[in-house]
């Protein structure tokens, strides 16, 4: 079976109501200034051993170059922005 590719594909996250709920996106500059959004994935493997919904944010450090998880939300009302550059993703289809 196929696993479903959520890599690349969310843009944007916010966690709670859209007016006031906090905004995570892509490329966005965090932590002081330290570090990028590099990807939001949802992670499918919780799902499967929890059965609850989880997203991953990660970010790349500017001094050390390396990409961590920066934070995950589960259970909580969220709303996605999906990136619709589907040329940008083709190859991973």
């Amino acid at each position: 079976m196929k696993e479903h590719i959520t890599k690349g594909l969310i843009r944007k996250l916010t966690i709670g109501d859209l007016k006031n709920g906090m905004n995570y996106l892509v490329g966005q500059t965090v932590m002081g200034g330290s570090a990028k959004i590099t990807n939001i994935i949802e992670d499918e493997a919780y799902f499967r051993e929890y059965n609850l919904i989880r997203y991953n944010v990660y970010v790349k450090r500017f001094d050390d170059g390396f990409t961590y998880l920066w934070k995950d939300f589960k259970n909580q009302p969220v709303a996605i922005e999906y990136n619709l550059n589907f040329e940008e993703y083709a190859a991973t289809i």
